[in-house]
């Protein structure tokens, strides 16, 4: 189909060209041909995910195998989601995948080393997003601040040859995922639609104690890109701890259960139950050294668990440390005073 957002210098009929024509839904969105907030629910971010990755598996690896003048760097960031699920799957796949080929025995060894395995994966995967959700949405309740806030970024590609006009497509970012560059514009120009163009700042400055301000963006920007850096650097850290313990966890016996329910129908709800409890058995046999009770493994466990635990308490508090202002604190600036400009 001919894209709309093309048109013929000539005047002529455009030619056939390797895009489709947007949907009616993203026709609507081109239509507010800006960068712009949008709002941080469920919905949202699952749109956006889902478009990041779909878009990694097919049109982002076409643009750049084609040396197409309008690939990215955002596009190669977005396609290092590939060799994950890729990879992951593989792995599974290898570890799994041939267990008919081996004797009896050793095919039920095989399957529980293969299960394991396969939680272990999904377990790193999952740990590593948990690690962001316990450092950001502890310091939203806190300070106010949302570090996942969405924001779709309007981008005008270079016309091919012969066209006036280039493909207009959208791109799902957040806010303050850059920490050099957060898009304080996208604040400013949301307080300007509704009357205030410093809304956002001043809302940000009177939940934390700093009260009606002159200039509440001068203010809070400092505070919030510190915000944002603790809050990276926490996520991080928790990212390899909560990874390292889930693999813990992958690697217990209760997980050889996985599956063995041939002839049961657990529905949904006794799923879920089933695997909790999997979980739970698993939490304890980690405690106590795993299967064989070992003094060493039991010393890498706690260590793990503790580790987890008390950094999941530390990493938020240690984040929103310092954001609100402090009882008492006297003004930078003594307003009863004049300054001049030496």
């Amino acid at each position: 189909m001919v894209n709309s957002n093309y048109t013929n210098i000539t005047g002529s009929a455009p030619t056939p060209i390797s895009y489709y024509e947007p949907s009616e839904s993203i026709k609507h969105q081109m239509e507010k041909d800006h960068d712009r907030l949008v709002k941080s629910n469920v919905i949202n971010r699952s749109k956006a995910s889902l478009h990041k990755v779909g878009q990694a598996f097919t049109t982002y690896p076409a643009k750049g195998l084609k040396g197409d003048q309008n690939s990215s760097f955002y596009e190669f960031l977005a396609m290092g989601i590939i060799p994950t699920i890729v990879g992951s799957l593989t792995m599974i796949g290898l570890f799994n995948g041939v267990n008919n080929k081996f004797s009896q025995s050793s095919k039920q060894e095989a399957s529980k080393i293969g299960k394991k395995f396969a939680v272990g994966v999904v377990g790193y995967l999952l740990a590593k997003e948990i690690a962001k959700k316990v450092v950001n949405k502890p310091v939203q309740a806190a300070t106010g601040v949302d570090l996942d806030q969405p924001y779709i970024k309007v981008v005008r590609e270079i016309p091919p040859n012969g066209y006036e006009q280039g493909k207009i497509r959208l791109e799902y970012h957040k806010a303050f995922e850059s920490s050099d560059f957060p898009r304080w514009d996208l604040f400013h120009d949301q307080g300007i639609e509704h009357g205030n163009r410093n809304e956002y700042f001043d809302k940000i400055a009177k939940r934390n104690g700093y009260g009606t301000l002159n200039a509440s963006d001068q203010e809070m920007k400092p505070k919030i890109r510190e915000l944002m850096i603790k809050a990276k650097t926490w996520s991080t850290v928790l990212g390899y701890t909560f990874a390292a313990t889930a693999v813990g966890l992958a690697a217990q016996t209760p997980w050889e259960e996985l599956l063995n329910n041939k002839g049961q129908k657990r529905g949904i709800v006794g799923s879920v139950k089933h695997i909790a409890s999997m979980t739970g058995r698993s939490f304890k046999e980690m405690w106590k050294g795993g299967a064989k009770k070992t003094k060493a493994s039991g010393i890498v466990g706690k260590t793990l668990l503790i580790a987890s635990a008390a950094g999941a308490i530390i990493a938020p508090i240690a984040t929103v440390a310092g954001f609100r202002k402090k009882a008492n604190t006297p003004q930078t600036i003594d307003e009863s005073k004049r300054y001049y400009n030496a």
